[in-house]
C-alpha cells in the first residue's frame, strides 16, 4: 500500500453518487466509503488515517449535521476536515454546515473540476496546520525547556543531581537556592561532599539509595544569619531515581526548607500535651471537687440504681478505698441513709422530673463509714437515654457543717455568737424571770466594760480582741453565783445582775486582769471599769437599771486611779436634768425656741463666701441660751434628735425660700444629719419633700454626714447616699480624721467635699506634723476630685498655709462666726455676692478618675496592657507630674519599677522649650475641646538619650486648676529617621532621573497602584499622567510621529515575557518630534493577564 497517498472517507446514502466521487479521485487518494451517518462515525473511529471526509446533509436516520455535532464533541475528530454535499439553491444548508465545523462545500450536480480543486486546496490546507503545530510544538519544547530551567533556578527549596555508589555521593548540578537552604555559597556546597567527615545526611542519602528507588527525609543542619546568630534549619530531602551507569545511580533531589511545618509539629505535639493535661486536669477536677459527682439510672423494676459516683463521694463517706465503695453504693446505694423518708421522697421526685424534665434536690441524713452522722445534699438533673430508661447526673455536697451552723443560729437567737453567754435580749428577759422569781433578795447590777477597747483591735488585731472579750465572760462565768444572770451586750459592754455582794466588783476586775495576763493575751496595759447600780425598787425597767449602772460605769471610764463607781444622787441628778432636757424639748421645738444660725464659707479661688452651715442653737426663754454640747447629746441618747434634725431641715428651706421671694440670688446651705437620722429609710423621702415643697433647688440644700455614722449600719447608709445623690444633693464628709477609719470611710462613701475636722487646726502651731497630715489630704483630695474644707480656721497664719496647699474652701472665726439669719443675711449681701447659675457648683463629680487612679482591677489590666507608653499626669501651674504609668511607658523612657520613684517630677523640664509649647498646647485644647488631641515632642529618656514621641492627650478630670490627663505616646525616632532616609533616595533619585532626562513607571494592575518619576518638563504630558496614559487603549500613540503610531499601538499591545525595547518620534512640548527609547518588562498570571509593568 502506497503510505504517501492521502485517505478520503466519503460519506452519501445514495450509491450512484459514492461510485461518481470513487471515479473522481481513484488513482489519487485512498478511498473509504461510508453509505450513512452511523457508517461513517465507525468508520472514522476505525481508522486515524483518514485526512478529510466528503460528508453528504441529506440522508436518513443520521443526516450531516448529526455526524458533524458528534465530530465536534470528540477529541481526536473534532480538528478533522470535512467538505459537505449540498444541493445547488440550498445556501442556509451551506451556512449551516459552516457554522458546525465544515470548512468547505460542494454543490450537486458535480463539477469535477470544481470538487478536485477545492478537496486539493483542504488537504494541502490541512498539511500546512500540522506543520504550523510541529513549529509550534518544537518552539514550545524550546520555551518549556528555558521555563524548566527558570524554574529549576527559582524553586524555593532547590533541586539538585547526585550521583551515589551507596558509599558515597557527589553533586552533578543544583540551582542557586539548594546552597542558600544550608548557609553556603555553591562551592562551600560542593566541598560537603568531599569532606573526610561526611555529614550524617549525605551518608543517610548514599546508604538509602543503594537500596531504595524513591527517598524522602528530614535532617537539620546549624546556619548561620546575617548577624552571625546561628539558628537551626529543617530541611526535607525528597529523591528519585533518574538512571544508573556505571554502578552510580543518578538521582533527582528536592530540597524543601520545613521550618515552618516543623514548628508547626511542634504547636501539634504541645497543644497534643496541653489537651492530654486539660484531660487529667478534668478528671482531677471530678475526682478532687469538694463534692461528689453520682449518675444514677432507674433499672426494670423502677429502682434508681447508681451506675458511677466520684472519689469525691467516697471522701464525703469516710471511705479510704474508692472501688470498694464504688461496689457497695452500686449493690446498696440507700444501706447507710438513716432517715427511709428520705428515699421515699427522693424516688417521688424523681418520678416527678422523669416527667416535668426539672431538677431534683433532696437532703439525706446519712452515716458515714466511722458511724459519725452527716448531712448530703443532692442536686441533679433527670433525662431520658436512648434505651427509654431514666437517669440522674447530680452533684453530692456535704452541708453537715452548715446544719451545724444552722443549729448555731437558732442558739444566736438568744446567745451571743461569740461568747456564748447571754446577749441583750436574753439578758433582760431572764434577769426579769429572776427577780420575779425571788421577789424577796435584794440584787445589784454592774455593767463591765474596758478601757480603749479599740485600741486592742486596732493595735493587737480583732482575733485578740476577741479573745479578751471570751477570757472577760469566762471568768464572769466563773464568779457567778446561782441566782445570777450575765450578759454581753455589744463590743467590750458586759451586764451582771446578782444578789448583792455575792460578786465584790474589785474582785471581779482582779480575776480578769489575772485572767488574760495569764493568757499572754496582750502586752498594753489595760484599764477595767465596773458601774453598780443597787436596785431598791423591783418594778424598775431592767433596761433602766442598766442605764443606771452604765452611767456610774461611765463617770469614771478614762480615770488611772478610780476603777468602780456607784450610781449615787449627783448622777440621779443629772440623769434628772437630762429628764428634764427631754421633757421640755418637745416644747421648745413646738414654741420655735430653737434657732439657725448660720457660719460662712469662704472660697480661697473666688475670694468671697460661697455657702455656709446650719448650726441650731436652744434660746431657752429661762435658762438663756443653751449651748449644743449640752442637749444634742441629750437628744441623741433619747431618740429625739430625728425631730430637731426634721425641723433644722424645714427652717433651712424657709429661708431658702424667703431668699427666692425677695429676689436674693441662691446660696448653698449645708445640713447635718444625725446618725439615727441617718438610718431612717424614710429620710430621702422626708428631705426631698421638704425641697420640692419649698421650691429649693437641690444643688444648694448640702447633707453633712460623719464619718463615724458608716460603721452602724454601711448598706443603708450607702443606699440613702446613692438616693440623695441620684437627685443632685451633694454629699459633704463633717469632721473627716476624728476617727479611726477615715480613709476607709472615704474608700467607700462617694462624697462631694470633704470637711477636715477642726482639731487639725486647734493643734497647727504647737504640732509640725500636722502640717505634713494636712497637705496630704489636700493632695489626696485633688486627685479625688473631691474639694476640701478646713474647719475651725482662726488665724491668718492658718488661711497663708491653707492657701498654699491648695485647700478649696475655709470655715472658722477667722472670717465669721456662726450668726442669726439677718446678720447672715445683711453679710453675705455686704460681701456684693450675687451668684449667676453657673456659680453655684457642681458636685456630681464622676468616680471614673478614682478608678483609674486607684487598685480597681480593670483599670489596672487597661493601663498595663495599653499598647507603647501611658502615664496619668496632673497639671500643676508649669508643672506636668506623672501620678501613674503602665510597663511600656518604663521600658520607652529606660526606667525599670524599682528606679522609677525619681520619676515624679516635672516632665516639661525634660522637654526641650518647643516640645513643652506644643505639650502645654495639646492639654488645654483637649481641656476646652473634650476631645484626643495629637502631639509630637522630643524629650530625653532616663540615659539621656534624645527621643521622638508621638502622644495622644485626653483629659480625664481634676480641676480646672489641676487637671488630670491620660496621655498615651509611641517613640517614632526610628520611623523619623527611616522617613528622613526614604526622602533622601527619593531626593538622590529624583536627581539621577533629572540628570539622564529618564521617566519611569511602575503600575501594579491588580493592587492598582502606580509609582511615575522623572523630569517631563520637555514633552507635553506631566508625570502624574504616565499610568493613566499606560492603562489606556492607545498608550502614547496620540504623540507619537503619524509615521510610527501603528508600531507605536503594536508596542504598547505587545505582551513580552522578558524585557522588550522600541525608538519611537514623541512629540516634544514644543511641537516638535524627537526620538526616545521605550522599554518595558511585563508579569503575567495564569490566565496570561498582565499584572505588573516596569519601564
Amino acid at each position: 500500500m502506497d503510505k504517501t497517498k492521502r485517505t478520503l472517507l466519503l460519506v452519501d446514502d445514495i450509491q450512484i453518487n459514492l461510485e461518481l466521487l470513487t471515479d473522481i479521485f481513484k488513482g489519487r487518494y485512498k478511498i473509504l466509503t461510508a453509505c450513512g451517518g452511523e457508517d461513517a462515525l465507525d468508520i472514522l473511529r476505525e481508522h486515524t488515517e483518514i485526512d478529510l471526509v466528503l460528508l453528504d446533509i441529506i440522508m436518513p436516520e443520521m443526516d450531516g449535521y448529526q455526524v458533524l455535532e458528534i465530530m465536534k464533541k470528540d477529541e481526536r475528530l473534532k480538528f478533522l476536515p470535512v467538505i459537505v454535499i449540498t444541493s445547488s439553491d440550498d445556501s442556509d444548508a451551506e451556512v449551516r454546515a459552516i457554522e458546525m465545523g465544515a470548512v468547505d462545500f460542494i454543490s450537486r450536480p458535480f463539477n469535477i473540476k470544481t470538487v478536485e480543486t477545492r478537496v486539493n486546496n483542504v488537504i494541502r490546507q490541512h498539511d500546512l496546520e500540522k506543520i504550523k503545530a510541529e513549529n509550534q510544538r518544537l518552539r514550545n519544547e524550546a520555551d518549556t525547556e528555558k521555563h524548566l530551567s527558570a524554574l529549576m533556578e527559582n524553586l524555593p527549596g532547590g533541586v539538585a543531581v547526585i550521583e551515589t555508589d551507596g558509599s558515597g555521593a557527589c553533586c552533578t548540578y543544583f540551582n542557586h537556592s539548594v546552597p542558600s537552604l544550608f548557609g553556603l555559597d555553591g562551592g562551600e556546597f560542593l566541598k560537603l561532599f568531599e569532606a573526610e567527615d561526611t555529614p550524617e545526611w549525605i551518608k543517610t542519602f548514599a546508604e538509602r539509595s543503594s537500596r531504595e528507588k524513591r527517598i524522602s527525609f528530614d535532617f537539620s543542619v546549624d546556619v548561620k544569619n546575617a548577624e552571625g546568630a546561628v539558628y537551626t534549619q529543617w530541611i526535607r530531602l525528597i529523591s528519585s531515581g533518574l538512571g544508573e551507569s556505571n554502578g552510580k545511580k543518578s538521582m533527582y533531589c528536592v530540597f524543601l526548607d520545613i521550618n515552618v511545618e516543623k514548628n508547626q509539629e511542634l504547636r501539634a505535639y504541645e497543644a497534643d500535651k496541653r489537651l492530654k493535661s486539660s484531660q487529667a486536669h478534668i478528671e482531677s477536677l471530678i475526682n478532687d471537687a469538694p463534692g461528689g459527682i453520682v449518675l444514677c439510672e432507674e433499672n426494670e423494676s423502677g429502682d434508681v440504681k447508681t451506675l458511677f459516683c466520684s472519689k469525691g463521694l467516697s471522701r464525703i463517706m469516710g471511705c479510704q478505698d474508692y472501688h470498694k465503695y464504688l461496689r457497695d453504693v452500686s449493690e446498696n446505694p440507700s444501706a447507710r441513709v438513716v432517715n427511709p423518708s428520705d428515699i421515699a421522697e427522693f424516688k417521688r421526685k424523681f418520678d416527678s422530673a422523669a416527667s416535668t424534665g426539672r431538677t431534683i434536690e433532696q437532703l439525706f441524713c446519712c452515716c458515714d463509714y466511722a458511724d459519725n452522722q452527716l448531712w448530703i445534699q443532692l442536686q441533679g438533673q433527670v433525662s431520658k437515654k436512648e434505651n427509654g430508661r431514666y437517669s440522674l447526673y447530680g452533684f453530692v455536697t456535704d452541708i453537715t457543717k452548715e446544719k451545724e451552723y444552722e443549729r448555731e443560729l437558732k442558739a444566736g437567737a438568744y446567745l451571743d455568737p461569740l461568747t456564748g453567754i447571754y446577749n441583750r435580749s436574753s439578758f433582760f428577759t431572764n434577769a426579769r424571770r429572776l427577780i420575779d422569781e425571788y421577789p424577796d433578795i435584794k440584787y445589784s447590777v454592774m455593767r463591765f466594760n474596758i478601757g480603749s477597747f479599740k485600741l486592742i483591735n486596732d493595735i493587737m488585731g480583732r482575733d485578740t480582741g476577741d479573745k479578751v472579750l471570751i477570757t472577760v465572760a469566762e471568768t464572769i462565768r466563773s464568779l457567778a453565783p446561782e441566782k445570777c444572770v450575765y450578759g454581753r451586750f455589744f463590743a467590750d459592754s458586759f451586764a451582771i445582775i446578782a444578789p448583792e455582794g455575792e460578786i465584790d466588783p474589785e474582785n471581779l476586775i482582779d480575776s480578769v486582769k489575772k485572767a488574760i495576763k495569764s493568757a499572754e493575751l496582750v502586752s498594753l496595759d489595760i484599764q477595767y471599769y465596773v458601774g453598780v447600780y443597787l436596785i431598791f425598787d423591783n418594778n424598775t425597767k431592767i433596761d433602766d437599771m442598766c442605764d443606771r449602772a452604765l452611767i456610774a460605769c461611765r463617770s469614771v471610764t478614762g480615770s488611772f486611779n478610780k476603777h468602780i463607781a456607784y450610781y449615787d444622787d449627783s448622777m440621779r441628778l443629772a440623769m434628772l436634768e437630762e429628764r428634764e432636757i427631754c421633757d421640755e424639748a418637745h416644747k421648745a421645738l413646738a414654741n420655735g425656741e430653737f434657732c439657725i444660725f448660720y457660719q460662712s464659707v469662704y472660697s480661697i479661688k473666688a475670694k468671697k463666701f460661697v455657702s455656709a452651715e446650719a448650726l441650731v442653737r436652744w434660746k431657752h426663754p429661762v435658762k438663756g441660751l443653751i449651748s449644743p454640747g449640752k442637749f444634742i447629746p441629750v437628744f441623741e441618747r433619747n431618740g429625739l434628735i430625728t425631730e430637731l434634725d426634721l425641723y433644722i431641715l424645714e427652717q433651712v428651706c424657709i429661708y431658702q425660700q424667703k431668699r427666692n421671694r425677695l429676689g436674693l440670688p441662691p446660696f448653698p446651705v449645708s445640713v447635718n444629719i444625725s446618725r439615727m437620722s441617718l438610718y431612717n429609710p424614710n429620710l430621702f423621702d422626708i428631705i426631698s419633700d421638704l425641697t420640692d415643697r419649698y421650691g429649693v433647688d437641690p444643688r444648694i440644700f448640702r447633707i453633712e454626714i460623719t464619718e463615724t455614722a458608716y460603721n452602724d449600719n454601711p448598706a443603708q447608709l450607702l443606699e440613702t447616699i446613692g438616693k440623695l445623690r441620684e437627685k443632685c444633693y451633694p454629699i459633704l464628709m463633717d469632721d473627716f480624721g476624728s476617727g479611726y477609719s477615715s480613709l476607709n470611710t472615704l474608700k467607700d462613701i462617694p462624697i462631694d467635699l470633704l470637711k477636715l475636722d477642726m482639731k487639725f487646726m486647734q493643734g497647727f502651731e504647737k504640732n509640725s506634723r500636722v502640717g505634713t497630715i494636712v497637705t496630704s489630704v489636700a493632695r489626696m483630695s485633688k486627685w479625688l476630685n473631691v474639694p476640701m474644707l478646713a474647719e475651725g480656721v482662726e488665724t491668718k497664719e492658718q488661711y497663708d498655709f491653707l492657701e498654699s496647699i491648695g485647700c478649696a474652701y475655709i470655715q472658722g472665726y477667722y472670717f465669721s462666726k456662726p450668726i442669726c439669719e439677718e446678720e447672715f443675711t445683711r453679710l453675705i449681701a455686704s460681701e456684693k455676692i450675687v451668684p449667676a447659675d453657673s456659680e453655684i457648683e457642681s458636685y456630681g463629680i464622676s468616680d471614673d478618675i478614682n478608678e483609674i487612679l486607684g487598685s480597681n482591677a480593670l483599670a489596672s489590666k487597661l493601663i498595663s496592657g495599653a499598647f507603647g507608653g501611658l502615664g496619668i499626669y496632673e497639671m500643676n501651674n508649669d508643672k506636668l507630674e506623672v501620678i501613674r504609668v503602665n510597663e511600656g511607658y518604663m521600658q520607652i523612657m529606660g526606667h525599670t519599677p524599682t528606679d522609677f520613684n525619681g520619676e515624679h517630677y516635672n516632665v516639661w523640664e525634660k522637654m526641650d522649650p518647643e516640645s513643652v509649647i506644643a505639650s502645654r498646647k495639646a492639654c488645654l485644647d483637649t481641656m476646652h475641646s473634650d476631645k484626643p488631641v495629637r502631639a509630637v515632642v522630643h524629650r530625653y529618656d532616663k540615659n539621656g538619650r534624645l527621643l521622638c514621641l508621638e502622644g495622644i492627650h485626653r483629659r480625664l478630670g481634676g480641676s480646672d486648676d489641676n487637671p488630670i490627663f491620660c496621655i498615651a505616646f509611641n517613640d517614632i525616632t526610628e520611623q523619623i529617621e527611616n522617613d528622613r532616609i526614604i526622602r533622601q533616595s527619593k531626593e538622590q533619585i529624583s536627581n539621577i532621573l533629572d540628570a539622564t532626562g529618564a521617566v519611569v513607571v511602575d503600575i501594579d494592575f491588580v493592587g492598582n497602584t502606580a509609582f511615575c518619576a522623572g523630569n517631563t518638563d520637555e514633552y507635553s504630558f506631566e508625570v502624574h499622567e504616565l499610568a493613566e496614559m499606560i492603562r489606556s487603549d492607545r498608550g502614547f500613540a496620540d504623540i507619537t510621529h503619524p509615521d510610527e503610531r501603528k508600531k507605536m499601538l503594536k508596542f504598547h499591545h505587545l505582551k513580552a515575557r522578558r524585557r522588550t525595547s522600541a525608538d519611537f518620534r514623541i512629540q516634544n512640548i514644543s511641537g516638535n518630534y524627537i526620538w526616545c527609547r521605550f522599554t518595558k518588562t511585563q508579569s503575567f498570571d495564569e490566565n496570561d493577564n498582565v499584572i505588573r509593568l516596569m519601564g
